[in-house]
């Protein structure tokens, strides 16, 4: 059994969360290259290739070539800068 179906038992991959970010603000954060950087594009279109455009980091380096801890850290580094940015237009701390 393939390890995204043994982690989808336990958290499916189908789910809603709601982030509280609009279509225009993903646009505008996707359009910024200081958010979204060309590793983050790849590591995003990588992704969309992938069964409900969902995969395990190990899936990912295998396609894309990095290690899994690689692919972690960019997606934390990605939302700290979007938590950042959206901090900054709410008027609040900043977060890095």
């Amino acid at each position: 059994m393939p390890l995204q179906t043994e982690i989808d038992k336990i958290y499916p991959r189908h789910y809603d969360y709601d982030v509280n970010i609009t279509k225009e603000q993903w646009i505008e954060l996707l359009q910024d290259s200081t958010i979204f950087r060309e590793e983050n594009i790849k590591h995003l279109k990588c992704l969309y290739t992938f069964e409900n455009h969902a995969a395990t980091s190990k899936e990912v380096s295998e396609k894309l070539g990095n290690t899994s801890r690689y692919y972690i850290g960019l997606a934390n580094a990605l939302a700290k800068r979007i938590e950042w940015r959206f901090s900054i237009l709410s008027g609040g701390e900043q977060v890095c």
